[in-house]
């Protein structure tokens, strides 16, 4: 396994935008980027993580109640949201007075209400000892080891109906099971041991293919079709692996509405907009006349796939849909909670239409619990689980927290490996079977100890690495208990130590 090549994935936009454009990524500091509100912001409490600028601009001006600013020159797409002096008076003299005359979770319960994508930014001790929405789910596990003690741990990264995940046992001291492994001599790893039910026999096809398997499959996923109604860029991603593996991969898309970010930011975006703008997702900087086939974003990641548009809402397209998903193995979502209900073609409608059918849904919160309704990309979901608060440098504050957004590529990754598990699973029982995939909750273990080693010392993590002078020291145990040599210099141009 490459790991440059699997972790390159996750920039697959700018790499396909540099060839449309020649412009090279780069930190861009303070920006209009993707337009304005966005980033993180402080209020009555702490902060908030919001993405409310450019298509999302309605979004903002219901959540403020202020519907006179919808097209106000000043800040209103897309002109208004390039500009650098509209993004200075609209936080300086609307915006940020508005939040810091409320909590967070008021700030987010009441733009929640308006669609808006917001998320507070938790503490770890907030993620871990004040969160309803990982305590509704049972995320966290109790694992009583004989010498660290027994803590909270993170749990299940996929919720499933028979709870697949589990720990049963914990982490194994120096070399304590060399005895029972080597007096074996062997035959735990045995063929003869393996259960019966489970045989490397390969993937079956739903009763809709033609049930064969072909001697000349060339790819591990050959004879596996896909319903795929992804958006943005966890899902497309995680459904991208799959079809690069051989599945027979059909992205079923509106022609109704544009989701945000999926096939560009807007519709119809002019060549004039995007001539001024700090960057272009399309070729030579033109749209054209049909934009969303494009934008540099969805062709990256929606090779090998196919592409067919369905609206749901008719009798006729609901009809197509159910004989596609009759011939299908797995049906792979990751819009709002609710979005397949209210389109009618939800977990308990689909299943009875083909019982071998695996659903996958995937949402920031997961499908239940009391945020389950919030809104929001991996910008927000990462900051509810505590990663903005320990990302960066001590004296940056809340500009140290980062700008990309690894959330949403190690779901797509997570997405992936559950398909793959649930096309076993499948093979043993007979049946399909609902995944459930939180963004928060897949991201948490991506923290690293953050989680469990602070409820044994009371001391909650904060950013760790600290700038002084031209050296870099990292507040770990490793180097706090030796002499505290400071770790070679690798400054950036302004004197701060590079994040690694």
């Amino acid at each position: 396994l490459e790991t440059q090549m699997c972790s390159i994935n996750g920039r697959l936009t700018s790499l396909v935008n540099y060839q449309y454009n020649g412009e090279r990524g780069r930190r861009r500091g303070p920006s209009t980027r993707g337009g304005y509100p966005q980033g993180h912001y402080p209020c009555k409490d702490g902060y908030i993580s919001v993405s409310g600028g450019g298509q999302r601009w309605p979004l903002t001006v219901a959540a403020l109640g202020m519907p006179e600013l919808l097209e106000d020159p000043r800040f209103a797409p897309p002109f208004g949201q390039q500009s650098m002096e509209g993004k200075e008076e609209f936080e300086r003299d609307i915006w940020l007075p508005w939040l810091m005359a409320r909590t967070k979770q008021q700030a987010v319960a009441e733009c929640q209400v308006a669609g808006l994508l917001i998320g507070a930014n938790m503490t770890i001790d907030e993620v871990v000892d004040d969160n309803p929405q990982l305590d509704h789910r049972g995320y966290f596990t109790e694992i009583d080891h004989p010498v660290a003690g027994s803590f909270r741990y993170p749990g299940a990264p996929i919720l499933t109906e028979g709870r697949w995940w589990r720990i049963q046992r914990p982490a194994p001291t120096l070399g304590q099971h060399n005895a029972e492994i080597l007096e074996s001599g062997g035959s735990t790893w045995e063929e003869s041991d393996r259960p019966s039910d489970i045989k490397p026999t390969g993937l079956r096809t739903s009763p809709g293919s033609d049930g064969k398997q072909s001697a000349k499959k060339r790819f591990p996923l050959d004879g596996v079709r896909i319903i795929d109604m992804t958006v943005i860029f966890a899902g497309p991603y995680g459904t991208m692996f799959l079809a690069d593996m051989g599945a027979e991969t059909i992205r079923v898309e509106t022609m109704n509405h544009l989701p945000a970010t999926s096939r560009g930011q807007f519709a119809r975006p002019s060549k004039e907009s995007q001539m001024t703008a700090l960057s272009s997702p399309y070729p030579d900087r033109d749209p054209g006349p049909r934009p969303w086939n494009r934008a540099a974003n969805f062709n990256a990641h929606s090779r090998n796939k196919s592409g067919m548009t369905l609206e749901l809402g008719q009798p006729e397209a609901r009809d197509v849909f159910r004989r596609l998903v009759e011939v299908s193995d797995l049906f792979i979502e990751n819009n709002a909670a609710g979005s397949m209900a209210r389109l009618g073609v939800s977990w308990d409608v689909v299943s009875k239409w083909n019982p071998r059918l695996i659903m996958i849904s995937v949402c920031g919160f997961g499908q239940t619990g009391p945020w389950n309704w919030y809104r929001g990309i991996g910008t927000q979901f990462e900051a509810a689980v505590g990663h903005a608060s320990v990302s960066g440098y001590p004296d940056m504050g809340i500009d140290g927290a980062p700008g990309s957004v690894a959330t949403d590529a190690s779901s797509g990754v997570t997405v992936a490996i559950a398909a793959m598990l649930a096309l076993h699973q499948r093979e043993k029982t007979g049946r399909g079977m609902y995944i459930d995939i939180s963004l928060g909750e897949n991201f948490l273990p991506h923290l690293g100890s953050s989680t469990w080693t602070t409820p044994s010392t009371g001391v909650w993590p904060g950013r760790r690495a600290t700038a002084t002078g031209g050296t870099c020291r990292v507040r770990t145990p490793a180097t706090a208990t030796t002499s505290g040599s400071p770790l070679p210099s690798v400054a950036s141009s302004s004197g701060r130590p590079s994040a690694a």
